[in-house]
């Protein structure tokens, strides 16, 4: 008796575990999904603001205008130059890296 009490206990925890794993799994593809779209709007952010304040000589503050403030400017030329993308990045840099004068 106490033995099969043990063995349904066994069973339903074995069962709750399972359950529980396979519900962690859709939280984990969105998660994944939404960093995937993150990285691509990022890769995007930054073609746009390289082309304006390298290829254009622009200063970032006139880059930031589309609705980007001046340090997300910065981290994505950063981000773009080292080729990582990443999402968040301490110390953001707050001066114009990307206007060059022209001679």
């Amino acid at each position: 008796m106490a033995q099969d009490h043990l063995m349904r206990r066994r069973e339903a925890l074995a069962t709750k575990e399972t359950r529980i794993s396979e519900q962690v799994l859709d939280p984990t593809a969105a998660v994944l999904d939404r960093d995937r779209v993150v990285g691509e709007s990022e890769r995007r952010i930054a073609h746009a603001v390289h082309g304006h304040t390298v290829t254009e000589a622009l200063p970032v503050s006139r880059a930031a205008e589309c609705g980007l403030d001046i340090r997300a400017v910065n981290r994505v030329l950063r981000a773009r130059a080292r080729g990582t993308m990443s999402v968040r990045e301490a110390n953001p840099l707050s001066r114009d890296a990307g206007f060059t004068e022209k001679g």
